[in-house]
């Protein structure tokens, strides 16, 4: 089972479970439990290694943690440590994260549905998947492609950046101007492309990725002035 870093954790049934042990014990307990929760189940008891996990001496641990068990607040079965309340904690949040994940695939499965039946060519070589089997696929899309697809290519930019933008949270005054900062200094079709290749990486802020795609790479020159040489 996947470790998770976190467990519910309830006070009130904490403090009644505690009750009139001494705070050693509670210690003890405590530290076992984390580990149970840590590693999503049962811990082999091993004294020497559990008592410098808690800081004690081992026979003082052992002696602790047999009272515990006495006490049915820690199981001991085939070498074992274990706490009833823990495993069901356990078994719970396992439970939980697979319908969260399940959820979180649905979701994203139905916003890419929806986004394919709306989108144009353009705007599907905006949002394109590996899934994806279209025609414009970023795979396959060049500038061509792009300029094939529609007669008026600064429209469609605006349109469809737009709109791209606003799926991040980017107000369509804001994604207007941004688009036409970019297209004083590139042409149409070179930030159609940087925006399938953006919408390809899956960038959670695509202002800053377009903007830095859209920036080529600065040619090194030497300086060759320090010895002497004129260029």
């Amino acid at each position: 089972m996947t470790r998770v870093p976190y467990f519910n954790f309830y006070p009130a049934d904490f403090m009644n479970g505690v009750r009139g042990l001494t705070a050693q014990e509670v210690g003890v307990y405590t530290m076992i439990l984390c580990r149970i929760y840590e590693e999503s189940g049962p811990v082999e008891y091993h004294p020497r290694r559990l008592s410098t996990y808690c800081g004690m001496r081992e026979a003082t641990f052992a002696s602790v943690v047999e009272k515990l068990v006495d006490l049915d607040k820690l199981q001991l079965v085939d070498g074992m440590l274990s706490n009833r309340r823990a495993e069901g904690e356990i078994a719970k949040r396992a439970d939980g994260l697979k319908i969260a994940s399940k959820a979180g695939k649905a979701s994203a499965e139905k916003r890419q549905q929806n986004q394919r039946q709306d989108a144009t060519p353009v705007q599907q070589a905006f949002n394109h998947t590996d899934t994806d089997t279209d025609k414009y696929s970023v795979a396959k899309a060049t500038e061509a492609d792009c300029l094939d697809a529609t007669a008026d290519l600064s429209k469609d930019l605006f349109e469809r950046g737009v709109k791209f933008l606003s799926r991040h949270g980017i107000g369509e005054q804001k994604a207007r101007s941004i688009i036409g900062k970019w297209r004083k200094d590139h042409p149409d079709a070179e930030i159609i492309s940087a925006f399938m290749d953006c919408a390809k990486s899956g960038a959670i802020d695509p202002i800053p990725w377009i903007t830095a795609r859209l920036i080529p790479p600065q040619r090194f020159v030497p300086d060759f002035s320090k010895y002497g040489v004129t260029q």
